[in-house]
């Protein structure tokens, strides 16, 4: 007999990899809840999913279909704004807690109302801030530098202080910098450089790494921690590294046979001028990315292995040239 599984805004990139996932759809029937509707393949396979128009961002957003969902369900929360939504310049951490905090304290009052048997928050790497290691374990001090990382904390410490209150187990999530088809953010402008033949800066030299996960493997460890009755633990997501920024780009450079070079700069200097930008609301780059462009940013997934018997599948080069070639062929 299959479980029942809530996917809240799984018409995104991580949702569908998790409903195109054989072993999530073996074992569980779906319900989908998001504001956007899924999209044409997942339509076809109606028949294994149910669908929920809704904005989580709203109070009782589930009036009107909350006797139609299952309950003891599992509930993922994937809801989330983040920068490719365009924030806005003023008033930008207010933005992102509509959904990421306040939002996402809609959908545990949800998960009470059904008495979910388990619940995955998926949140961000980017609450460790400018890290102070080189390899970030799920203990580190959260100290995020921008408002998106601070509105992921602020969801992660009310979950903290709240466990006793919702009665059932809650997993949260951290994956690095996802990468899927159609999910480009800043590798637009890099694909972009490589494309059209002109020079790559950098931020630095390049000898730094810096971690990334794809959308694959974040369904897949969804779905390991899911068969674990979603353990009351934080979980680190990421790829195994094996090069840095230099190697990555220059790879990546070469296959697509561009004539591209990589330009090195001192940080400091690249920086300044960035922030000089954004005084005039120009904005080259968000704080979260510049800040830590030239750091190693390399999260720890050995609790990940170990409690969840999660291993990534993908390594960075991988995703790099699959997400290269999609934007390829988006342009056609």
């Amino acid at each position: 007999m299959k479980d029942n599984l809530i996917i809240v805004g799984g018409s995104g990139l991580v949702g569908k990899a998790i409903f195109n996932l054989k072993s999530i759809q073996n074992n569980f029937n779906i319900c989908i809840l998001d504001k956007e509707y899924p999209n044409k393949k997942m339509l076809i396979n109606k028949k294994q999913i149910k669908f929920f128009k809704c904005n989580i961002n709203i109070n009782n957003f589930h009036n009107g279909f909350i006797e139609k969902l299952p309950k003891k369900s599992f509930i993922i929360n994937l809801a989330a704004r983040q920068y490719a939504d365009h924030p806005p310049k003023v008033k930008r951490l207010n933005w992102f807690l509509e959904t990421n905090y306040y939002g996402s304290k809609n959908v545990l009052e949800l998960a009470k109302k059904l008495n979910s048997i388990g619940f995955i928050q998926f949140s961000s790497d980017m609450v460790y801030g400018i890290p102070s290691s080189n390899k970030i374990i799920e203990s580190h001090k959260l100290k995020p530098i921008g408002e998106y990382g601070k509105s992921k904390m602020r969801i992660e410490n009310y979950i903290n202080k709240n466990r006793i209150k919702f009665k059932f187990p809650i997993s949260i999530m951290r994956p690095r910098m996802i990468i899927g088809k159609g999910r480009l953010g800043v590798l637009k402008k890099l694909f972009l450089l490589i494309k059209n033949n002109i020079p790559v800066p950098l931020i630095g030299s390049g000898q730094n790494y810096y971690q990334m996960i794809s959308d694959k493997d974040c369904a897949r460890a969804i779905y390991f921690c899911l068969k674990q009755n979603c353990p009351s633990e934080t979980f680190n997501l990421g790829s195994y590294v094996k090069a840095n920024v230099e190697d990555l780009l220059t790879n990546l450079i070469f296959s697509c046979g561009s004539k591209s070079i990589l330009l090195k700069t001192y940080p400091k200097l690249v920086k300044i001028i960035i922030k000089f930008f954004r005084i005039f609301f120009i904005e080259i780059l968000y704080k979260e990315q510049y800040e830590l462009a030239d750091k190693n940013f390399i999260l720890d997934i050995s609790k990940s292995n170990k409690i969840l018997k999660w291993h990534p599948k993908d390594d960075d080069a991988k995703m790099l040239k699959i997400a290269y070639g999609d934007w390829i062929k988006q342009r056609l």
